[in-house]
């Protein structure tokens, strides 16, 4: 797709293609737009960048050579062919056509990758993030594509039937891809009584197609559904933790923009920026310390009341209380006589009546014109 460089920012945002060519007569905006995709590709997580200067004299076994050593499982690397001038030539023509045609290879190669590796999880107990290593050490022996997932598929059933670990199966099943079938001696000893290369392999596969059974029996134990869901919970973590890094990536790119410009500015204005962030941190803090003051002084407040509220339920309990006492000392009843009667203690002898006294405190209540002792 042909793009301007105005385009080219807002196409970045979705997405690095796998093949830049930058072209044009302006210097300034040549450099500009490997800038921009230097950039894209870092935050895409490109963590090496290799520069390639074509001359006259160039060797184009040297962009297949870096080719070749980019791996699945490798860090991603940047390429930059950086061109002399138009004319690459019939050789430079086919290397750079054979490079355009491996990134669309190796896309489809990560898909069957990942389909195997979610088949193996269902069928036996490996998960899929160690089938993804098991591949990744079948490329490094040199076995890639439908060899390493065979090759991935005898490890697991290797590992399973001669109880060894997964490294060392891979390095036996890898080597069996490549005719090599000394390593497996130790576990198949009738290997050493055939003579011919090929019934070797051949042996050798059958064999280690009869161990994968043995894996795939340990998948269908009540142990091995149970490893198998546990190998499901994690995916399904890793998905929630995929989402929250998604959503968390904006922030960090204007994080991560914002510190870039940082770095750029002069010294004074760094300097302005830092004492101004210390102003308002102790500012906040001052602030912080009011908010705490206002908030005791509330809650005194809030204590002062209850305890008003506290003594003002006292001195009204305390009346009531009186007045209770005052009323339970005078039986009002009228007996024949028609006089209240004296419900209190007697006096005792020489001691003065406390009717009279009685009468004077409670004789505007009662109205009675005289309290007579109890006989």
């Amino acid at each position: 797709m042909r793009l301007q460089f105005p385009q080219l920012a807002t196409s970045l945002k979705q997405g690095l293609a796998p093949v830049f060519l930058i072209c044009g007569d302006e210097p300034f905006q040549l450099g500009e737009a490997a800038s921009l995709i230097r950039q894209a590709a870092r935050a895409g997580g490109f963590e090496e960048r290799e520069v390639l200067e074509v001359d006259g004299h160039f060797d184009w076994g040297r962009l297949m050579a870096v080719a070749r050593s980019l791996s699945l499982f490798s860090s991603r690397k940047l390429i930059e062919l950086r061109l002399a001038s138009g004319k690459i030539g019939r050789e430079g023509g086919e290397a750079v056509r054979d490079y355009c045609a491996r990134p669309l290879a190796a896309e489809s190669a990560i898909e069957n990758y990942r389909a195997f590796a979610s088949e193996m999880q269902a069928t036996t107990t490996t998960g899929d993030e160690t089938v993804y290593g098991i591949l990744q050490l079948a490329e490094s022996y040199g076995v890639s594509g439908d060899a390493a997932e065979r090759a991935a598929k005898n490890a697991i059933g290797a590992a399973a039937a001669f109880n060894v670990d997964e490294a060392a199966a891979i390095k036996m099943t890898a080597a069996l891809e490549q005719g090599q079938t000394t390593l497996l001696q130790r576990y198949m000893p009738a290997l050493r009584q055939i003579e011919d290369p090929a019934q070797k392999a051949a042996y050798a596969q059958a064999e280690l197609a009869k161990a994968f059974g043995v894996a795939v029996a340990e998948g269908d134990s009540f142990q091995g559904a149970m490893a198998k869901l546990n190998n499901a919970v994690g995916d399904v973590k890793e998905g929630i933790g995929a989402v929250i890094a998604d959503a968390l990536q904006p922030l960090a790119t204007a994080a991560t923009g914002w510190a870039q410009s940082f770095t750029q500015m002069s010294d004074s204005t760094k300097t302005v920026i830092a004492y101004t962030g210390m102003a308002t941190a102790g500012l906040a803090g001052f602030v912080a310390t009011a908010g705490g003051v206002v908030a005791a002084a509330g809650q005194m407040t809030i204590w002062y009341g209850a305890l008003q509220k506290s003594a003002t339920g006292a001195k009204v309990a305390q009346l009531a209380l009186n007045s209770a006492t005052m009323a339970g000392t005078l039986e009002i009843s009228r007996p024949g006589s028609g006089w209240p009667r004296w419900s209190g203690p007697r006096p005792r002898p020489g001691q003065r009546s406390l009717g009279r006294r009685r009468r004077r405190s409670a004789g505007s209540a009662c109205r009675a014109p005289r309290v007579r002792p109890r006989r």
